[in-house]
């Protein structure tokens, strides 16, 4: 298992290192390494959530998968609104808030896949092959 993790981190550390070369190559003529100072700022950000979630008890998220949904749910909508979501090339798709721009949906897609895994969990022994409604994430907030 030890040498999994560690080849793993080996991985994830040198796709890292080869895109940051990538972004900075790509555009130090243009802006200087402004974009490099923002990646590694997010690389920094991202690192330490996922030491955070490592040091949580995913037990912890079970119980909390359908509230966290919801409010997926609800940020989705919300970036409908007029004078709330920013539109940007036609589409209203994002929140921009301060300069710092967020997407719902991508945090919408990860939240009902882990809602659909819980709802797989707990109806494991009721689960069909091909029965798409077993799997739906509606089914976890009852």
């Amino acid at each position: 298992m030890k040498v999994a993790v560690t080849t793993l981190a080996f991985c994830v550390a040198a796709l890292l290192a080869l895109g940051l070369v990538m972004l900075y190559s790509s555009s130090v003529t243009q802006v200087g390494g402004h974009y490099l100072m923002m990646q590694l700022i997010w690389c920094a950000f991202g690192f330490t959530l996922c030491v955070a979630a490592t040091a949580l008890d995913y037990q912890l998220l079970k119980k909390i998968a359908a509230p966290i949904f919801i409010v997926a749910l609800l940020l989705l909508l919300l970036v409908l609104v007029p004078h709330i979501g920013r539109k940007i090339n036609g589409a209203r798709r994002w929140f921009d808030f301060h300069g710092v721009r967020f997407q719902p949906s991508e945090f919408g897609k990860s939240r009902s896949s882990s809602c659909s895994r819980g709802t797989a969990t707990v109806t494991s022994g009721r689960c069909r092959p091909g029965n798409a409604a077993s799997f739906s994430p509606a089914r976890s907030l009852r």
